[in-house]
């Protein structure tokens, strides 16, 4: 897509975006192609919001019959000129009204109770959604789930859970993570807490993880959001998205991650807490543990690290071994 000359044209190719990815064949250079556009100035993420945010709004509105406006029945146009004047135009004019409906929309009710799941130390579960969506919660994790007509919601109260989002432009989908949140509408994401830490790994849709005040991070398939609450301080990276989804299939995958980050998943299968000595922190590991019994992973650690692993009644240590 060539550079936009005016605020219109950005808006025109943001539109023009939005269209294009809601479809269900949305190829990998498609994902690549939106990447640049989006990372090529500040002037598009804004505009890209702006359409999101106003898809939401009149498709909300057209279910209470009070804007006949149906964005969801149409299918996505190929990407030319024609496509901006033919969805730029009707979507800007629409601007006004959907605004003026959501101000005059009583105030809503309060949320409904939260529906808690939980699995205890080395069990997985799988918890399908009223609304067509996924969540696998990985063990001893931690989710509240709230599902209203005009709400979406889920809090990540600790613990890893990969989220298969149901397409929905009237209700994005939102994820309270720490002190970010994680907006979508429609997609497929793996989110972990643990230790203080957040990590967001998308691998299919278009993900928004945003904190109070702080900037907002969209990301595209095959990246992955790092951050430690408290910090102002984030990345983004890219990564194998698969391997944040290994824990699926029986299988954590580590590439050149601290040894801490290892003992603190291996806690999650374990009735007892893994801790690591200080002089083992320094250590880093790549490679593929199965996930089976505790001695049999613990086993396997010992084999590919240069450590012991000391058991005691309430915690097990990882203590560097002497050369």
């Amino acid at each position: 897509m060539s550079p936009p000359s005016s605020t219109a044209a950005i808006r025109d190719q943001a539109v023009a975006w939005f269209v294009r990815l809601q479809g269900g064949d949305v190829a990998e250079d498609d994902w690549i192609a939106f990447r640049a556009w989006l990372e090529a100035g500040p002037a598009n993420r804004v505009a890209y919001d702006e359409v999101e945010g106003l898809w939401v709004d009149l498709d909300d509105a057209a279910d209470s019959t009070v804007v006949p406006f149906q964005p969801r029945s149409v299918a996505p146009p190929p990407l030319h000129r024609r496509t901006f004047l033919r969805w730029g135009a009707p979507i800007a004019a629409c601007l006004a009204v959907g605004i003026g409906v959501r101000q005059l929309r009583p105030q809503a009710p309060d949320p409904p109770p939260a529906d808690v799941y939980e699995t205890a130390p080395g069990e997985i579960r799988a918890i399908p959604l009223a609304d067509g969506s996924r969540i696998d919660l990985d063990a001893a994790s931690r989710v509240e789930v709230r599902l209203a007509p005009g709400t979406r919601a889920v809090a990540l109260v600790r613990g890893e859970a990969a989220f298969d989002v149901a397409h929905d432009p009237a209700r994005p989908f939102l994820v309270a993570v720490g002190d970010r949140t994680v907006r979508v509408v429609g997609t497929e994401f793996n989110v972990l807490r643990q230790s203080g830490q957040v990590r967001v790994t998308v691998r299919r849709g278009v993900v928004a993880v945003a904190g109070d005040g702080g900037a907002e991070h969209r990301l595209t398939p095959g990246q992955q959001f790092e951050h430690r609450e408290g910090s102002s301080q984030s990345a983004v990276t890219q990564v194998s998205a698969d391997d944040a989804f290994a824990w699926k299939r029986g299988a954590l995958v580590y590439r050149d991650r601290p040894l801490a980050e290892v003992a603190a998943d291996l806690s999650r299968h374990s009735r007892l807490p893994v801790r690591v000595e200080p002089a083992a922190q320094r250590l880093r590991f790549t490679g593929t543990l199965s996930v089976d019994t505790l001695d049999a992973m613990l086993a396997r650690l010992e084999t590919f690290m240069p450590i012991s692993v000391e058991r005691s009644a309430t915690e097990i240590r990882l203590r560097a071994r002497a050369h």
